[in-house]
């Protein structure tokens, strides 16, 4: 699908579920304001991260997605209330392994289709569309470290290839 497309498809969601969600989620994150800035978040990732919208899964799946890691995160920086902390999404990505240096996209692509399913859309972010670790795992659900231990795992076994 083309971004204006999946815009819309956003905005339409925005505001047709925007108001409940907040409701939703007061007690989940300790108040209406904290509700209103996860909501907003969210959709704000969703329109970031529009080209990793599957029309099979569905636009509810896909941001019900988002908006758990939104919730997450902001429940965790209420436990931590300000604390600073060394972050480890903070850390530099490791550069692209050389494995696929001189590999044509189409190439690598077919390896990724071999793939499990709910590895595909990280691969495909990752080595296709550029993403780093630390934003795959905004849309993805999955932990930074995860994320990189998969396309770790998949650069050796398209070595052995």
């Amino acid at each position: 699908m083309e971004r204006t497309e999946v815009y819309s498809l956003i905005e339409n969601h925005y505001k047709a579920h925007q108001g409940e969600l907040v409701k939703k989620l007061r007690n989940a994150v300790n108040g209406h304001h904290n509700a209103e800035d996860t909501v907003q978040e969210a959709y704000t990732r969703a329109l970031k991260y529009w080209d990793t919208y599957d029309s099979e899964r569905g636009l509810d799946k896909w941001f019900s997605s988002i908006l758990r890691n939104c919730i997450k995160d902001t429940q965790k920086d209420s436990i931590l209330k300000g604390m600073v902390l060394e972050d480890m999404m903070n850390m530099p990505e490791p550069q692209h392994d050389d494995v696929f240096n001189n590999v044509a996209a189409g190439e690598i692509v077919g390896f990724i289709e071999k793939e499990p399913k709910h590895h595909q859309l990280i691969l495909r972010s990752y080595l296709v569309m550029g993403y780093t670790s630390a934003e795959i795992a905004e849309f993805t659900g999955y932990k930074p470290d995860a994320v990189r231990q998969i396309i770790s795992r998949f650069a050796k076994k398209f070595r052995e290839v």
